[in-house]
């Protein structure tokens, strides 16, 4: 008979690979950007956001974005500790769409969707004080920093996510998604604790610590924190070559604008860039036949297997 952590190690790794093949499925998490240095969000900053892109005016119904606990402890690894209720809106004419905080101070471009919280909560509000669908453990207003695993689902004919539900109910691994859910898109990031997992094909950790599921790739960046993620250009895949991740920098704390720091990125090209200046279009720098990392941090990457 099969150990359990056999069993869920071959669920694991079936969800991993079942990307739905709906229409959904060309729906992205392109960028986002969860700890702004200085700053998350409060009275007077709305700093942190999240992009999408997928077909031009494409429906998201059924879609949410979630975020799933990474840290050991409580909350336990594969909690939802953010969900954001995607199903009444489209992508923008462009196919991309923006979800911002209350304050945000960046430009989002011309044919974009724009989805902004008005609520009475700051940060992206949370129930009844977010206009935009957002819910959150506790009074969180905005995305929860490391460890973390952003996850675009569908559910289909299936129940909508919510706070506090448990994809790893044992700690071991990502457990058979409830029924109707597909996983359309999804990036792990790890702070570098020894117990701390991540759930989806491709898991950053900041060193060699982590914890992740049967098929998953595990990069060491190698730097010191993960503040800022996007996609090369239209990047459609979940390999590293499809990922840049990167530190921060703001030359006046917690005040716009944050570039990437030149010594702390996955990419050399990216390096100096202002996060936020694309906001709601193509990312700028295409993604390129060979990755350009920086020599300190070409960590291999590492296919192996989950473990226990």
């Amino acid at each position: 008979m099969r150990s359990m952590t056999g069993i869920k190690a071959a669920i694991g790794a079936a969800v991993l690979a079942g990307v739905s093949s709906s229409a959904y499925s060309q729906v992205y998490i392109n960028e986002y950007f969860f700890n702004p240095s200085g700053s998350d969000s409060g009275a007077t900053f709305g700093h942190e956001y999240v992009e999408l892109r997928g077909p031009a005016s494409g429906s998201l119904a059924g879609t949410y974005l979630i975020f799933l606990e990474g840290d050991s402890g409580t909350p336990n690894p594969g909690q939802i500790q953010n969900v954001f209720d995607l199903t009444g809106y489209s992508l923008g004419t462009n196919g991309f769409l923006a979800i911002r905080q209350k304050f945000s101070p960046f430009t989002v471009a011309p044919g974009a969707t724009d989805v902004i919280n008005s609520g009475t909560g700051n940060g992206f509000g949370n129930g009844i004080s977010s206009s935009i669908g957002h819910t959150a453990q506790g009074t969180a207003v905005d995305i929860e920093n490391l460890s973390h695993t952003a996850m675009l689902i569908n559910i289909g004919v299936g129940a909508a996510p919510v706070v506090g539900q448990d994809l790893d109910t044992g700690d071991d691994g990502l457990d058979l998604l409830p029924a109707g859910w597909s996983i359309l898109d999804s990036i792990a990031l790890l702070d570098g604790g020894t117990s701390d997992r991540g759930y989806g094909n491709l898991v950053y950790s900041q060193n060699a610590n982590g914890l992740f599921d049967a098929g998953a790739t595990f990069v060491n960046v190698g730097f010191s924190e993960i503040e800022y993620v996007e996609r090369f250009g239209d990047s459609t895949g979940q390999t590293a070559a499809d990922w840049v991740v990167s530190d921060t920098f703001s030359t006046v704390s917690g005040t716009p604008p944050w570039t990437i720091t030149a010594g702390e990125t996955t990419n050399a090209l990216y390096a100096g860039q202002v996060v936020g200046s694309h906001l709601g279009t193509h990312n700028p720098i295409p993604e390129p036949s060979t990755l350009t990392l920086l020599g300190a941090f070409a960590a291999p990457l590492l296919r192996r297997r989950r473990k226990a």
